[in-house]
């Protein structure tokens, strides 16, 4: 019975030990994954902090067309040994949309080149990427106030038969600058004489020339001007060139 009861006691030790080993080990990794999960928890809270500042931020029109490099490393006293990287870059968009305009020559597809950036939010943590967040960022709400039609070259005194003069059109906001990604209608403004207009994209090229329907060439003489229209935020807007001088 005395032996029995000391190799029952022996083993009865030995279980004790395991178990308290085992939970020893699994209180220690319970602490290291709670440890692991509130890093996370503070990344993505810090990730989310510095995408609100930077959606504010990219609100002004100058700081949306840019630089980002103040964006390259941003810290926060409330979350101590974390560090943000933002980076940015264009995201080309597709009109009326990616499906649609796959049917469309390469050449003849309407992109928008700039107005959307493809933004990532990184979190580091003692050097480690903690979270990481990606989003797009559309450009500033800008209304159209004007277009300028202008020649890509010096306006010639006298437009001669069948010659041609490339316009650019441009959509300015009130504060005369620039609006990119913005698609024109080219059309002929006649006013004494007219001619023919054969657009493409921003640019136009008017001709001193009216074809007819039978394929034949009539020359006006006279003066015309060359219209541009475009729309943007659902507001149409047109603009006109100086006036062409034309060879009759």
């Amino acid at each position: 019975m005395r032996g029995s009861s000391l190799v029952e006691t022996i083993l009865a030790v030995f279980v004790l030990v395991i178990a308290v080993a085992f939970s020893a080990a699994s209180f220690h990794a319970s602490m290291k994954y709670q440890r692991v999960v509130r890093q996370k928890a503070l990344g993505l809270a810090f990730s989310d902090l510095v995408l609100d500042q930077v959606r504010e931020w990219s609100r002004v029109p100058t700081n949306f067309s840019g630089s980002w490099a103040a964006w390259a490393s941003v810290t926060n006293p409330n979350y101590p040994d974390y560090e943000a990287r933002v980076t940015a870059a264009d995201r080309p968009l597709a009109m009326p949309c990616s499906g649609l305009s796959l049917g469309v020559p390469l050449a003849e597809r309407r992109t928008m080149a700039t107005s959307c950036k493809w933004v990532e939010v990184s979190v580091f943590h003692n050097a480690q990427v903690t979270s990481r967040i990606n989003v797009m960022i559309g450009e500033p709400e800008r209304l159209a106030t004007s277009v300028s039609v202008t020649p890509v070259t010096s306006l010639p005194g006298t437009l001669a038969k069948d010659g041609g003069i490339e316009f650019e059109a441009k959509a300015l906001d009130a504060s005369n600058r620039v609006i990119p990604d913005v698609f024109f209608q080219w059309t002929s403004a006649p006013l004494t004489g007219n001619g023919s207009v054969v657009a493409n994209g921003p640019r136009g090229v008017f001709s001193n020339v009216v074809v007819f329907l039978d394929g034949s060439n009539h020359y006006t003489g006279g003066q015309a001007q060359v219209r541009a229209s475009c729309t943007v935020r659902g507001r149409e807007i047109s603009g006109l060139s100086p006036i062409v001088v034309l060879q009759p």
